[in-house]
C-alpha cells in the first residue's frame, strides 16, 4: 500500500523491484491507474530472499519521483538435535521512524496463527521449545510501525513437520548429583506412548505412558543395582501407525 503526501494529479504508478541487500538494477514488476494505491504480487518465492519494492511516478512538472523502499521481513529457521526450533529474522525496513515491535506467530498442527513472543530482536536466535505431541509447527513474524501511519507487515511463512521419532540414552548414573539421574526418553510428534523396563530375567520393573516421566531405578522400595536392563517402547504418530522400538540400558552408580 502507499499513498500521497500531496493531493496530485499522476497518471501511473509504477512499482519496482529487487532483492534486498543487493545493488542489482531496479526491476519493473507492475504499473497501476493513479487512482490505485495497493498492490499483491502473486507466486513470488519469499522463503530465500527478502526483496526491496519502491513505487515510481512522474509528477505535475513531468520530474520522476519515487517513494522511500520498503524491505519485507525474511524469516528462516532451523531443527535442532533436541527437536526443538530456532527461528531467526531480518529487520523490516522503510518506515519514516522504524519499527515499534516485532511479534512472532505459531500455528501447532494445523491450528490457528497465535502471538507466541513480542518484542523480539531481528537477526538474533529465539529458541522456541517442542513439545511431543507436535506433528507440524508454521511461523510468522509481525512487525508493527512506531508511529507514523500504524501500519503493519508480516514476514513469509516457514513451517516444520516431524515424522515421530525418539531419541533413547544408552546409559544413565542414578548417584544423586542432579546429572542423568533418572532415565529418560525424548520425543517428538508422539501421539500414544507407553514404556516398560525390565531386568535380564524378565521381570518388569517399571512402566509409564507419560514422555515427561523418568525412571528413578527403585523397585519394591529398594534401589536397583548397578547393571544392564531392558526397555520396551511402544508408540503410536498421528496417523494411528504403531510402532515397537526394544533396546538395553545401562545403569551406572
Amino acid at each position: 500500500n502507499w499513498k500521497l503526501k500531496e493531493i496530485s494529479s499522476i497518471n501511473e504508478f509504477v512499482v519496482e523491484k529487487r532483492v534486498a541487500g543487493t545493488n542489482d538494477p531496479w526491476q519493473e514488476i507492475t504499473s497501476t491507474f493513479g487512482n490505485t494505491f495497493t498492490y499483491i504480487e502473486q507466486g513470488i518465492n519469499t522463503d530465500n530472499n527478502a526483496f526491496q519494492y519502491r513505487i515510481k511516478a512522474v509528477n505535475k512538472c513531468g520530474t520522476t519521483v519515487y517513494s522511500e523502499p520498503h524491505t519485507n521481513i525474511l524469516l528462516e529457521g532451523y531443527e535442532d538435535e533436541n527437536f526443538d526450533i530456532n527461528v531467526t529474522f531480518s529487520t523490516y525496513l522503510g518506515w519514516d521512524n522504524g519499527v515499534s515491535d516485532y511479534t512472532i506467530y505459531e500455528s501447532i498442527n494445523n491450528g490457528p496463527f497465535v502471538p507466541i513472543a513480542a518484542s523480539v530482536d531481528p537477526n538474533q536466535n529465539t529458541l522456541i521449545v517442542n513439545n511431543p505431541d507436535q506433528y507440524k509447527k508454521c511461523y510468522r513474524i509481525y512487525a508493527s510501525e512506531f508511529q507514523g501511519e500504524k501500519t503493519n507487515s508480516w514476514s513469509n511463512e516457514i513451517c516444520f513437520f516431524f515424522s515421530p521419532e525418539l531419541y533413547v540414552p544408552n546409559a544413565f548414573t542414578p548417584n544423586n548429583d542432579n546429572l542423568n539421574d533418572g532415565f529418560g526418553v525424548v520425543g517428538i510428534a508422539i501421539k500414544d506412548y507407553n514404556i516398560k523396563i525390565y531386568n535380564r530375567w524378565g521381570e518388569q520393573l517399571w512402566e509409564s505412558n507419560s514422555l515427561e516421566e523418568k525412571w528413578i531405578p527403585t523397585y519394591r522400595d529398594a534401589d536397583v543395582q548397578m547393571g544392564t536392563y531392558i526397555y520396551v517402547i511402544t508408540y503410536s504418530n498421528f496417523d494411528n501407525e504403531v510402532f515397537t522400538k526394544t533396546g538395553t540400558i545401562n545403569l551406572v552408580r
